[in-house]
């Protein structure tokens, strides 16, 4: 088995340039991200209040 798939060869300093790999974040990503943390915590506190009120009864 092959570890270049396709015949593709790639040189080896090009395995250190990854475009994906030198993306940096920015402050709009942080924001995104920040938004989607507090929704999923929001959500996941949700449930579990109405898991309480639901066994209160």
């Amino acid at each position: 088995m092959s570890d270049q798939p396709f015949g593709i060869i790639v040189p080896p300093q090009a395995a250190d340039t990854d475009p994906v790999l030198a993306q940096k974040f920015s402050t709009p990503h942080f924001i995104y991200l920040a938004a989607i943390a507090a929704a999923t915590a929001g959500w996941l506190w949700l449930i579990a209040r109405i898991l309480m009120w639901s066994t209160a009864l």
